[in-house]
């Protein structure tokens, strides 16, 4: 992947502009998990999640999605509200999304609503902000930052070539 080295002054509002991301995100997931627990489990399971399920979902890959699905959202998102694993949590949060967005597509059509009162669902914009997590990174102002800073750190015996991985925002 080739290197991003936007100029000083973009990249303050780069860094920025991720970090908020990350947080509204990350809070909104999280939250939207706990729900899930203050409502019940089973209750989540058997009244909200059970008449989504698409038929060709063998029953126990639904179950086990349902029942961690409260535990995914509140542990990525609060890995992702303090930058920490962001790219493995934005890459979970992305999948998790499209299979919510699948079922919901099923059962609604496209708009994945039962109303028309959105053009789309929500969901699909959630799914956009995960993944362009996923391919900028944390930002500076995260874990991961500051715990991975020194490996993204070129040597000088290295090359370009070998860290183009290198996606901070400095």
């Amino acid at each position: 992947m080739p290197q991003i080295k936007p100029p000083q002054k973009l990249g303050f509002l780069l860094s920025f502009a991720t970090l908020i991301n990350r947080l509204a995100l990350g809070t909104f997931i999280a939250l939207i998990g706990i729900q899930k627990f203050q409502l019940g489990l089973s209750v989540f399971y058997d009244e909200k999640f059970t008449p989504l399920v698409p038929e060709w979902l063998p029953p126990y890959l639904a179950k086990s999605f349902g029942y961690s699905l409260p535990f995914i959202e509140v542990l990525m998102g609060a890995c992702l509200v303090f930058g920490f694993f962001t790219r493995t949590a934005a890459a979970l949060i992305t999948l998790t999304l499209i299979a919510i967005l699948i079922a919901l597509t099923q059962k609604l059509g496209y708009t994945a609503l039962e109303t028309e009162t959105l053009p789309f669902h929500y969901n699909y914009i959630l799914a956009t902000l995960a993944f362009l997590l996923l391919i900028i990174g944390p930002g500076p102002a995260s874990i991961d930052h500051v715990l991975f800073k020194r490996k993204n750190k070129k040597s000088p015996s290295s090359t370009d070539d070998e860290n183009d991985d290198d996606f901070s925002f400095e």
